[in-house]
């Protein structure tokens, strides 16, 4: 039963490495649509928190999750911050086809 527990536990590690992984990867490929670096963070901890399994996901919990005080810096970067969110969603759709593409989806 260990044993099986074990690989479980193992498998796991290796899916999250790999959603990190390709995260990161993402989040690098649009940096350059942030002309600042505080709004690049935050669009980072709103993604990252867009994967995590939570109850809900809102700017509150997200920000909870990210270790924000409230969901102020998330609803900054929804509403008022300055970036490309059409070269965001350009570049990530297609990462994603690319991804897909590859084999690597599934």
């Amino acid at each position: 039963m260990r044993h099986n527990q074990d690989a479980a536990v193992a498998a796991v590690t290796v899916a999250d490495d790999a959603r990190s992984a390709l995260l990161a990867d993402l989040l690098g490929q649009v940096a350059g649509c942030f002309p600042r670096r505080e709004t690049r963070q935050c669009c980072g901890q709103m993604v990252r928190g867009l994967v995590m399994q939570l109850d809900d996901h809102n700017c509150w919990t997200i920000a909870e999750a990210a270790g924000h005080r409230g969901p102020h810096r998330l609803q900054h970067l929804l509403s008022r911050a300055v970036w490309n969110d059409q070269q965001v969603l350009d570049i990530a759709s297609a990462g994603a086809v690319s991804h897909l593409d590859d084999g690597k989806g599934s």
